[in-house]
């Protein structure tokens, strides 16, 4: 099971970014996170076997899991003013992938802070070689990704932020399309996975009272694969709501992306078209049973993507629940 969003979701109950970097020194928060996820996808590599008809949705699969989450940071300065920081993102990661974020950001003028950092692969994903082969089982390949990332937030003290990333995305064996009859080596070439991509998202922190906010976000993500039918531009647009109420944090956040394709899929002889929609829910109480640094953290999250092509339709579900500890 994959949990792409989860990191993000965790992030939400997290409260509102200020500049501040924290206290002088070695600072950070650990989670373990009990969860229960089912999807519908044909790319989830717990089901080897797709049977025909090929354009159709996948079987629904479900697990439990245990997810550990964490993030270190020191802070440096003559005014603590710098931090460098590694772990676990917290945040939509551009490349999709479970990764860790190794960076170094610092305060500017205005409250804003500005930040660089490095995704480097720790734990691989894992896709089929050829997703399309059916009735027959599926062998399983390695995917792999590296970003170089900036943020600036809170831009000139008015609660915009910009979050760029360029990224790579690379499978080891790639065989898309080598299982369908009479497709040409061109065809094939069209369907290769591989290629990089450019990630764009700014988002506006408008205070709705005192311990809450609004935060609208609009993103671009520009994929070039080395098949122009894997080739993609989506546009995403969310809207999150975040407060806080004594011990208690909630976020609730909606989005709805689009992505067009750059040509048609000679396996299906249409290009794609994704209407994607997500609903998310994160809850935290803080010094949870009055315990000094600890927390309770409960997560919801629904996803679906309808495509023009039915192969590419997907649904998740995950219901988790955790204590995290800060220190």
């Amino acid at each position: 099971m994959k949990y792409y969003w989860l990191a993000g979701l965790t992030a939400m109950v997290s409260a509102q970014a200020t500049a501040a970097l924290g206290p002088p020194g070695l600072s950070g928060e650990v989670s373990l996170l009990l969860g229960y996820a089912q999807q519908e996808t044909n790319f989830d590599t717990d089901n080897a076997v797709k049977e025909a008809p090929l354009n159709s949705e996948a079987d629904t699969e479900s697990g439990v899991t245990l997810f550990p989450l964490g993030q270190f940071r020191y802070t440096f300065g003559a005014e603590n003013n710098q931090q460098v920081y590694l772990g676990t993102s917290r945040e939509d990661i551009a490349t999709g992938l479970i990764a860790f974020e190794i960076g170094y950001q610092f305060e500017t003028t205005n409250n804003s802070t500005m930040a660089f950092s490095v995704l480097p692969t720790i734990v691989k994903d894992e896709t089929w070689q050829d997703p399309f082969l059916v009735n027959q089982a599926r062998k399983e390949t390695d995917v792999s990704g590296n970003a170089l990332r900036f943020q600036y937030n809170n831009i000139l003290d008015q609660g915009i932020s910009l979050d760029l990333a360029v990224y790579n995305r690379d499978i080891d064996s790639e065989q898309s399309g080598t299982s369908i009859p009479g497709l040409t080596p061109n065809d094939i070439n069209r369907l290769q996975r591989d290629g990089d991509g450019i990630y764009s998202r700014i988002a506006w922190a408008m205070s709705t009272g005192g311990t809450s906010t609004l935060q609208p976000e609009l993103t671009i993500n520009r994929f070039s694969a080395d098949g122009d039918a894997m080739s993609m531009t989506r546009y995403g647009v969310g809207l999150t709501y975040l407060a806080k109420q004594g011990r208690h944090g909630y976020a609730i956040s909606g989005d709805y992306a689009l992505a067009d394709y750059d040509e048609a899929n000679p396996v299906f002889g249409k290009t794609q078209e994704d209407h994607e929609i997500g609903l998310n829910f994160a809850y935290e109480y803080d010094q949870f049973m009055d315990w000094e640094n600890w927390g309770l953290n409960a997560l919801a999250g629904y996803s679906v993507v309808d495509s023009n092509i039915d192969f590419y339709n997907e649904t998740q579900l995950f219901l988790g629940v955790g204590l995290s500890y800060k220190f």
